[in-house]
């Protein structure tokens, strides 16, 4: 069916077809689509919403996106991991990621793991599963 959004005429022609590939498999074939696709923010908002770790397959500037990339996130905690420098230190993202997949916090930037009001705002959502992920990536502290 891919072969056909290349061919297909008319921008919103090869959108339609995208959109429909995107629901009938996993977003990982987002990864042959065009340039121009991968930066259309209507088709990558619709692939995360399917697969939150297709984001590492769209533009840079959508994985700046903030709204991409907290739909991501709430599909797949992980994806957090392809995101911007800026959203792996966005605190809401943090927590959205963290909550779908507490290890999702290893992925996000070293000042955010280090805040201690994001630390226990993510450990008040859900304690139990917080009680060794937390732990693995709390930067240490020294006694210089």
């Amino acid at each position: 069916l891919f072969l056909f959004v290349f061919f297909a005429r008319g921008r919103l022609e090869a959108k339609a077809l995208a959109r429909q590939q995107q629901q009938q498999q996993n977003g990982n074939s987002v990864q042959y689509l065009s340039e121009e696709l991968r930066s259309d923010r209507e088709i990558g908002l619709a692939v995360v919403k399917q697969d939150g770790s297709s984001v590492r397959y769209l533009s840079e500037e959508l994985r700046g996106d903030r709204d991409i990339g907290l739909a991501a996130v709430k599909e797949g905690g992980r994806s957090v991991q392809y995101l911007s420098e800026e959203l792996r230190s966005d605190q809401y993202i943090g927590l959205a990621a963290a909550k779908q997949d507490s290890f999702s916090v290893l992925f996000l930037s070293e000042e955010l793991r280090g805040d201690q009001e994001f630390g226990l705002a993510a450990v008040k959502q859900d304690r139990t599963r917080f009680r060794f992920s937390w732990r693995s990536c709390a930067p240490t502290v020294s006694s210089a």
